[in-house]
């Protein structure tokens, strides 16, 4: 589980390393929740990108925790 609830952007690079993570988890059959509340500029930065297609994104913290034990989530 990664919170970016604390951040206020994402460059590139960062985004990067987000799809560089979510692949190497994928990999070992690992699943990534992203908490990033709703109106935030990094959820913003993550839906422009499409990063929801590589992991489950979350509003809260709560909700990625109830998100763990859905088995048909990313």
């Amino acid at each position: 589980m990664l919170d970016v609830t604390g951040l206020d952007f994402v460059d590139s690079s960062a985004i990067r390393q987000l799809f560089g993570l979510v692949a190497r988890l994928k990999e070992r059959r690992q699943r990534v929740h992203v908490v990033s509340p709703a109106g935030s500029s990094v959820l913003r930065t993550l839906e422009l990108v499409e990063f929801s297609r590589a992991a489950s994104m979350h509003d809260t913290l709560d909700d990625a925790i109830a998100g763990l034990d859905d088995r048909s989530s990313n």
